[in-house]
């Protein structure tokens, strides 16, 4: 069932549109963050894993190149930057590429029918040191002369995207070699021609993190994000101005449809989401999601870590559970398999156990200390990522 879902309008992502896409009326982009349910907070590079799906593409359709039943290929140069354990800066990029058959959406737009999960629970600091601070990811789409393959590089590069996830260190010298070809492979194909008609920029999305959990700038926060691009058009035939302010929502399953509404005199929203125009200007659509992992704390901070003893851990995990339950069992509808599939993380020591303890100080008297505030801390922000998952129709066991 498809949830309708009011946003509200914030600028957080630096996200640049080319030109040609760009109209002469309404130019440039907005930011819109959907309320999706879930609270959002501000992500920390020293302790959280990132999670970046993009849910849905819109795109400008262009006579003979991008119209519906066009094959294209939807490459993504990704460039992460970030620290070793030296504080020495670090950078890295390198394309992903995948194959899809333009749809059809509205009268100048196609859609681009695929979901990518760009980063999937990627810890931005991992056991060696690295911290990965920022990362850009350029979105360009290349159109094909016929419904031929690609040539046999770019479809190898293909098949490589679906089956080499982003390795925990990309700064590794292994992975910078990979980027390095992968990158000379794009270049040598383009110029080589391969089948490609033509290829747009469509724009590209930029986010930096805050080291220590306090946003500040253009930093990131958690969230669900549409990024919709300038157009010529009237409101009437889903065009919006980008210049003006509108009241927003979104369906989120089963795919990711953005809508709109004029605010009224005195600047409030309608919840009547029936009364809402479907947005057709180009636009992308984002899931954004971090989780806190304790165990991802720099050992420098903690002098001397100890597993608890088994009432320890006993009570922990019942803090943990009462914490879960509130803010998220009691408050919020689950699917059955997903409340079941939290009470088992609860309660494994093996897994969400480990969080609790692996990495605790200790008091005076050698014992493991952990304070209520921060297991109920933990199970908050765990509760709100399930809730910000369930809205997106992703399944908790790929969630935290």
């Amino acid at each position: 069932m498809k949830k309708g879902l009011t946003v509200l309008a914030t600028v957080l992502i630096a996200f640049t549109i080319n030109p040609s896409f760009a109209a002469s009326q309404s130019t440039g982009k907005i930011i819109v963050r959907i309320d999706d349910g879930a609270l959002s907070r501000c992500i920390n590079s020293s302790t959280d894993s990132l999670s970046l799906h993009l849910r849905r593409t819109i795109i400008e359709k262009q006579k003979k190149i991008f119209t519906e039943d066009k094959l294209v290929a939807l490459t993504l140069n990704t460039v992460i930057s970030g620290s070793n354990s030296s504080s020495a800066p670090q950078k890295v990029n390198f394309p992903r590429m995948y194959t899809a058959q333009l749809e059809g959406y509205s009268k100048g737009t196609v859609s681009v029918p695929i979901e990518i999960k760009l980063f999937e629970g990627f810890p931005l600091t991992d056991s060696t040191g690295n911290t990965f601070s920022s990362t850009e990811i350029e979105f360009s789409v290349m159109a094909l002369k016929s419904k031929n393959k690609l040539g046999i590089a770019l479809s190898t590069l293909v098949d490589i995207t679906k089956n080499l996830p982003i390795p925990l260190n990309p700064f590794s010298e292994g992975f910078k070699y990979f980027s390095d070809y992968a990158n000379k492979v794009v270049e040598t194909s383009i110029n080589e021609d391969n089948n490609l008609a033509a290829i747009a920029k469509q724009g590209n999305i930029a986010l930096s993190f805050s080291s220590n959990g306090v946003c500040s700038g253009d930093q990131e926060q958690t969230g669900t994000i549409a990024v919709v691009t300038g157009e010529n058009g009237k409101e009437s035939d889903g065009i919006i101005d980008i210049n003006k302010e509108y009241c927003w929502h979104a369906e989120l399953r089963p795919m990711f449809n953005l809508y709109f509404q004029k605010r009224s005199t005195d600047g409030a929203c309608s919840d009547d989401f029936g009364k809402y125009t479907r947005v057709n200007n180009p636009y992308f659509g984002f899931y954004l999601n971090a989780v806190n992992d304790p165990k991802r704390t720099k050992s420098n901070e903690i002098t001397q870590l100890v597993r608890p003893p088994a009432q320890g851990i006993k009570r922990n995990l019942d803090i943990f559970s009462t914490g879960i339950n509130k803010n998220l069992l009691s408050s919020y509808k689950l699917p059955i398999d997903t409340t079941a599939y939290i009470t088992e993380k609860v309660n494994s020591d093996l897994k969400m156990g480990a969080n609790m303890w692996l990495e605790t100080p200790v008091n005076s008297d050698g014992q493991a200390t952990i304070t209520s505030s921060v297991l109920d801390s933990i199970a908050t922000d765990l509760s709100e990522s399930l809730k910000r998952c369930a809205a997106h129709g992703i399944e908790a066991s790929e969630c935290i």
